[in-house]
């Protein structure tokens, strides 16, 4: 198990970032909160996780261990896997997703990506005696992901599947960052994306 990562950002991706740790690369898929902190070229120490499947190992990484413990938690709860845990990271705050458990806020809950009503209350029932043995914290009732949120995993979205049709993610990620503010959904952000990128050639 691979408990931290200490090194240089060599690469900073929308969603996940490759640190340089003694000549080695390490990719690792990361929360947006993470992506805010760190800088290209910076040394930096990331808490880890390793995802162990048949098909693939994928090393999840965290900039504060306060993320990295929601993490933890998200993923023991059945039906939650690295994936939405990651995206719930993403988009809220530790203190303020126990407060929702605390609360049985079921409305907040299903507003974070991958979060549907009966998720919700799953783990309202499983985390509620976890959380409540937690410091008690910032317990501010929280509304769900503002609009900035939902457009960062549209972003990070767009620009995969771009990549996948050819584009390079150097020249579509800020094509998609610029247009976020305006278009929050993926489709919408794939067709104006794609949109912007026919202008440019054409020129």
């Amino acid at each position: 198990m691979i408990g931290y990562l200490h090194g240089k950002v060599a690469r900073l991706g929308t969603d996940y970032c490759i640190v340089d740790v003694q000549g080695v690369g390490y990719r690792l898929t990361i929360p947006a909160s993470t992506r805010e902190e760190l800088r290209l070229g910076e040394t930096t120490t990331l808490e880890t996780y390793l995802q162990v499947r048949e098909d693939a190992l994928t090393l999840y990484g965290f900039a504060e261990e306060a993320e990295y413990e929601l993490f933890t938690l998200l993923i023991t709860v059945s039906g939650i896997g690295p994936k939405v845990a990651c995206g719930v990271v993403s988009a809220v705050t530790p203190a303020a997703f126990y407060a929702a458990i605390r609360g049985g806020q079921k409305a907040v809950l299903t507003g974070l990506p991958g979060i549907g009503k009966k998720t919700a209350e799953r783990l309202i029932l499983e985390l509620k005696d976890k959380v409540a043995a937690l410091p008690a914290g910032d317990d501010t009732v929280i509304a769900p992901p503002a609009a900035a949120e939902t457009a960062t995993g549209a972003v990070a979205e767009t620009v995969r599947a771009l990549v996948g049709l050819g584009y390079t993610e150097r020249e579509v990620e800020p094509v998609a960052a610029r247009l976020a503010a305006e278009y929050a959904e993926t489709e919408a952000l794939l067709r104006a994306v794609l949109a912007a990128l026919g202008k440019e050639r054409r020129r």
